[in-house]
Formats: structure tokens, sequence, C-alpha cells
């Protein structure tokens, strides 16, 4: 038997005469379609990483940023931070150095905090140590401190890890302006509490000056006229009304009309303008000739009602109180 003969097909039936075919594909499309799957794949997993933060490759420090500085009042600033999978956190801590070694806070309540839109794991109870029953004793931290905070925490080992040190600083307590200095301008913030003035007749047995009456007075829609008498010697140069309102604190300064009176003229702001109805308290700050103490009235209060058809029942558009 010759090998090389060709081996012929067995006849097709007569009565199937059509022609079947089928389908195939080529080995190197193939090759394609698989790759782009497995592309795919990898960048869903890759966004599932991204977006997940127990699927992170190792602990990591999220907030506060290194050499971020937090707002005076931010004396219990919160953490965040992120684990990887069967990792746990075991402390926060804070300390004063880079190295770690002069540890002044640790925080050890964790909970979950959101950052950006999106949940870590953080914490804000800074302790100094515990009590006799065994709980933290917390304590604020500080102004104008750098501090630095450092993650420890059990890897999937079980064994202690922890991060790198982060430094992050609280900024100092804003300086309360003087009198000097608020004398010709106008603030859009409170100005201190008025613990430092004398009041009362106290005040004009060691300042040899008292507010007689304040008043006010309207000139036109906007403008108005504070009108102040005093007894005494005062400093105009430095003195000044406090006019203060859900817009914000106004600084208005004092021009003699006498020899114990002044007057100072307000003329509302536009956003003054925009309250409805607009409520404003004022006061007044006289500073002392003799021993450069301040004093201060009574606060009075304007009402600039709202006219219109929006007002409910008849008011007068002028109030003084």
């Amino acid at each position: 038997m010759n090998i090389n003969t060709p081996r012929h097909e067995p006849p097709r039936p007569a009565h199937d005469q059509r022609l079947v075919t089928i389908p195939t594909v080529r080995p190197d499309l193939r090759s394609r379609h698989l790759a782009l799957i497995c592309a795919i794949a990898v960048a869903i997993a890759a966004a599932f990483l991204m977006v997940w933060p127990q699927g992170a490759r190792a602990a990591t420090l999220v907030s506060p940023t290194a050499g971020q500085h937090l707002e005076w009042t931010m004396l219990r600033p919160t953490v965040a931070f992120d684990l990887a999978e069967k990792e746990q956190p075991k402390w926060v801590l804070l300390a004063s150095d880079q190295g770690m070694t002069q540890t002044l806070r640790y925080c050890r309540q964790f909970t979950a905090v959101i950052f950006e839109d999106t949940q870590h794991l953080g914490c804000n109870v800074w302790a100094t140590g515990v009590d006799a029953y065994g709980r933290d004793i917390v304590r604020n931290l500080e102004w104008g401190k750098t501090y630095y905070w450092q993650l420890v925490f059990t890897d999937v080992a079980g064994a202690e890890a922890k991060t790198e040190a982060r430094a992050f600083a609280i900024n100092n307590e804003p300086v309360t302006p003087g009198v000097g200095e608020l004398s010709d301008k106008i603030f859009g913030q409170t100005f201190g509490d008025g613990t430092e003035l004398n009041l009362g007749a106290a005040a004009f047995v060691n300042s040899a000056l008292r507010v007689g009456k304040a008043s006010s007075q309207r000139r036109s829609k906007n403008r108005f006229w504070i009108n102040v008498k005093f007894e005494g010697g005062a400093d105009l140069t430095t003195s000044y009304v406090r006019i203060k309102s859900k817009a914000g604190t106004r600084y208005v300064r004092l021009a003699a009309t006498g020899t114990t009176s002044a007057r100072a003229t307000w003329v509302r702001s536009a956003t003054e303008r925009r309250l409805r109805p607009g409520r404003y308290e004022y006061q007044v700050f006289l500073k002392s000739a003799k021993n450069g103490s301040v004093v201060r009235s009574a606060s009075r209060v304007i009402v600039v009602q709202t006219k219109g058809r929006r007002a409910t029942r008849p008011v007068p558009s002028w109030t003084r109180f």
C-alpha cells in the first residue's frame, strides 16, 4: 500500500447537496480577546483596592498630612489612617520629636471617620495616662505646638509594627487687638469679652471718666449717628463705638462734638442692609485721658423694620430701645 495515496472522503448523500461550514476563530484573534479580558479584570481589581481602605497593602497615615497647620480651636484633632486586611490598631502616639522618644499623648479609642468622602479609621481621645480605675485621663493638646504622630499596630503575623512619624502643628491663639489698633479700622470679627474694662462708679474713681448717655439718631435710610455724652476727660483718638449684628461686628471712630460729647457716624454696609429685619446692638468704649483705662456704656439696640406687603402688622420703620 502506497502511503502517499490520498484518502478519499465518502460520497455525500444525493439528497444533501448543501455546503456545511464550521465557524472557526483564528488563533491570533482568540489571544487578543483573552488579553483584553485579563486587562479589564486587572483594572477592576485595582479600582476596588483604591476605594476600599481595608484593601490597602500596608498601614497608611491619612490625616493630618505632613506639615499641616491646624486651627487654634482644634485642640482635640482627629487623626485618620488605613490598615491592611487582618491588621489591627493598637495605639496612636503623639510625641514632641520625630524619633518618638518624648511621648506626650496616646489614643486607643478608635472609630470610623470620614475624610474627603472616604471612610477610614481614626481617633481623637488624647490621654496622658490612666486613673485609679484604669480610665484614660484625657488632656487637650496645646496651642503653638508641633506634634509627631505614629500608628502602632499588629501585622498579619501578629507582630507589633509602626508607621513612619508624621508632623503637624496647632496654630497659636490669635491675639486680641487693642483699642489703639481698632481706633481707625473696621473689623468683621468680635473684639474681646470686656474683661479688661472698668465699669460703674469704680471706673470714674480710677479713670476720671464716665459714660453719661449714648443714643442713636437716624439721618437717612442707611446713615445713623451714635451720640455720646460723658463726664471727665476722654481720649477720642482711640475711643470707638462697637456695632454688632448677624452681619458681623463693626468698629466706628468717635469724633468730638463738644468738650464732653462725641459722635460716631455709622453707614450700614451692603451686608447689613440685607438683614430682614435689621437688629443692631451698639456699645460705646471710651479711653481715659488720665490713665489710659477703658470704660464702656450699657448696650443699646437699634431695630430697622422692613416696610412693604410682607409686614405681618403695622410696625414703625425705626425703633429704639
